[in-house]
């Protein structure tokens, strides 16, 4: 949950960020700033034939490749390779779609965030062990030779996996699914009454916990990181993400200055934008077919970057499919969009969340047509509706810097002890609605203020997550304030023990232990 000026700090992050790379468009707060790059545009890796063919090709290394709406004018179609905008059409003008990634590990993905691309669409990965996702249009999808992640999205598509252990999902629509030689498993949208889906509790038994580690402009994160790691990796595995092989062995070296023991860390190298997993990270699912038989999968729901205010987001976007072909589950794309942190589950019938942040992130969206896509996607029969958040709130509200279940019908939720303070009223607005729909409610004190880099900031220590035999929880440097969430969160969870550890530079730009790990049930 991100509190007063942290909105001002990602933003200001992620400007100079993105003026550093030469950028071609930047969101800034709301304002749109248009940058023409400083270096040459790679004009021949995307070409208009004269019958409106668009041919888009990669190289013959790992590449990431997205076609997307330009959202600033949705009526042009840009073509982004390696991080590179190397050509822009307009819609108009193109009547089909063709991209090519060249040997290597591709991503190619018809990227629909900022609108819908309907152009039929051909999308070949060539040899390699690629992930390619198609968008709502009618998309032939040709993974060749490696082990590929194929998604068709909405929409009637031909999808072709090649040689190799293949994932072929055809989404909704009338698909044509070949996964050619290999150990492949074919998916094509199950029936509804078929599965029924369930997402454990966080107090239930994990296999791991995932997170993105920091880099570029979040490099000041790394030490808040070590500690987090440093606690968790005592009872579960850390699958530790990076974008390089070179950045694995820096992140190692890092972590062993800090004594962190790597015995029970997975480095997994995949690309990302941003550190803060819980968001885009995958939602994992128990999934119960007709024989009983239980299975975990990935549900990949959208995500913007909070609403487009995070900045670029594709790299994170993409993070739930590389998850689920590592872990080798099954998976599945949901088209609306929202963060797994504005998500809290007591892994029996009830899901807490916002309707300030999922109305923000989906506004043609009712609250009643979301509640019928909750309940089916995620299994439960209630969903409690928060509303508001706290004065410069990046997220519009995350849950979990708000409420947090500790057992199926108690709910732990954040209080000012000074009851005058501005955000107080959230909180006791949260607590009331939570109580009103049949839960027990228990409070964790807000004591006041800590000072950190020039600025005060609440002691919140409701962002903590819940691991295997252990409570990990945010201190900030108080001891007196410290030791008095440990005392409560110790009563909380009797039987594990709560580990403090400092998040003071996280929580100054805008999150705590919760908002940088994902836990895998």
């Amino acid at each position: 949950m991100n509190l007063k000026s942290h909105f001002w700090r990602r933003s200001m992050t992620l400007f100079n960020s993105l003026f550093k790379n030469n950028r071609r468009r930047i969101h800034v707060a709301g304002n749109r700033y248009a940058l023409e790059p400083l270096e040459t545009r790679q004009l021949l890796a995307a070409t208009l034939t004269a019958n409106g063919t668009w041919n888009i090709t990669g190289t013959n290394g790992n590449d990431e490749i997205y076609v997307a709406r330009d959202d600033v004018d949705p009526s042009v179609l840009l073509a982004e390779v390696n991080g590179r905008i190397v050509d822009e059409q307009y819609a108009a003008d193109v009547n089909s779609i063709q991209v090519s990634g060249g040997a290597g590990n591709d991503h190619i993905q018809i990227d629909e965030s900022a609108g819908k691309i309907t152009t039929p669409t051909m999308l070949r990965g060539d040899d390699g062990n690629d992930v390619i996702v198609g968008g709502l249009g009618n998309d032939t999808i040709y993974g060749g030779r490696g082990n590929d992640r194929l998604s068709g999205n909405a929409g009637n598509d031909r999808i072709f996996g090649d040689d190799g252990d293949d994932y072929l999902n055809g989404g909704p629509g009338d698909d044509v699914l070949n996964g050619g030689a290999g150990r492949n498993q074919l998916v094509d949208e199950p029936a509804v009454s078929s599965v029924k889906n369930r997402v454990p509790a966080e107090w239930e038994r994990h296999d791991s916990t995932w997170m993105q580690w920091p880099k570029g402009e979040e490099r000041s994160y790394r030490d808040n990181f070590a500690g987090i790691i440093k606690a968790l990796q005592r009872t579960e595995q850390v699958n530790l993400v990076v974008e390089s092989q070179s950045a694995k062995t820096e992140a190692m070296q890092f972590l062993t200055q800090r004594g962190v023991p790597l015995n029970n860390v997975q480095f997994q190298i995949m690309p990302y934008d941003w550190s803060w997993m819980r968001d885009n990270g995958a939602i994992w699912v128990e999934q119960t077919d007709s024989k009983g038989v239980k299975k975990m999968a990935v549900q990949d729901w959208g995500f913007d970057g909070w609403g487009g205010d995070g900045g670029p987001s594709r790299k994170d976007d993409a993070v739930p499919q590389f998850v689920a072909k590592i872990e080798g589950v099954g998976y599945e794309k949901v088209n609306v969009v929202l963060e797994k942190g504005t998500l809290e589950f007591n892994g029996k019938d009830t899901v807490i969340t916002s309707w300030t942040v999922l109305h923000q992130r989906n506004p043609g969206m009712s609250r009643s047509q979301l509640e019928t896509v909750l309940k089916g996607k995620f299994g439960v029969s209630k969903i409690v509706w928060l509303e508001g958040s706290a004065a410069g709130d990046l997220t519009d509200g995350h849950v979990d810097g708000i409420a947090r279940f500790v057992n199926e019908n108690t709910v732990v939720v954040s209080r000012y002890a000074n009851q005058n303070d501005p955000d107080a009223a959230l909180f006791e607005k949260s607590a009331a609605i939570i109580r009103a729909a049949g839960l027990n409610v228990v409070r964790l004190d807000i004591p006041g203020y800590v000072q950190y880099r020039g600025e005060r900031m609440a002691a919140n220590y409701t962002n903590f997550l819940v691991a295997n035999g252990v409570v990990v929880a945010s201190s900030y440097g108080n001891a007196q304030f410290d030791n008095n969430a440990k005392a409560q969160l110790q009563k909380l969870f009797p039987g594990r023990e709560v580990i403090m550890t400092d998040t003071r530079e996280l929580w100054f730009n805008g999150g705590a232990v919760h908002c940088v790990t994902n836990d895998q049930p």
